[in-house]
C-alpha cells in the first residue's frame, strides 16, 4: 500500500530577536494556517491567555517562510478597523473583513523599498 502525506494544517510561534522553539523560549505570539492549493488561510491564536501579537516583521517571516513552501496567497479575517499587513480586502462584511495578501502584488504596495526587494528576490515565477 502506497501512503501520500498532504501538509494542510500550520503553526505559526513568533520569537523575540535572538530567540527560538529549538532553544525552548517562550513565543510572543501564535498563529493557525489552513492550507487550501497554492494559499494558506491564518486564524488568530492565544499567547497565556492573551491575544497573541503577530508584527509586520512576523507577517513577512511567515509569507517568506510560506512562499518557500510554494504558496502564493496568504488569507485572513480580521474585524473592521483592523488590517493586515501588506494585504487587501476582497470581501467586506458586516462585522469583518476578508484581507488577501499575494506575494504577487508586493511590489505594487507602498511597502518599504527593502520589503519589496526581499519579496522580488523571492518570488515565484
Amino acid at each position: 500500500m502506497a501512503v501520500h502525506i498532504l501538509e494542510v494544517t500550520f503553526q505559526f510561534r513568533t520569537y523575540q530577536p535572538g530567540q527560538s522553539y529549538e532553544t525552548g523560549d517562550d513565543h510572543t505570539g501564535f498563529v493557525m494556517g489552513q492550507a487550501c492549493g497554492d494559499m494558506v488561510y491564518l486564524s488568530a491564536g492565544t499567547t497565556n491567555g492573551r491575544a497573541g501579537k503577530i508584527s509586520t516583521a512576523d507577517m513577512v517571516d511567515i509569507a517568506l517562510k510560506l512562499q518557500a513552501k510554494g504558496y502564493r496567497r496568504i488569507q485572513m479575517h480580521r474585524l473592521k478597523g483592523h488590517t493586515m499587513p501588506f494585504g487587501r480586502i476582497i470581501l467586506e462584511g458586516e462585522i469583518d473583513n476578508l484581507w488577501e495578501l499575494n506575494f504577487h502584488d508586493l511590489p505594487t504596495h507602498r511597502t518599504s523599498r527593502l520589503v519589496q526587494r526581499v519579496f522580488v528576490a523571492n518570488a515565484l515565477t
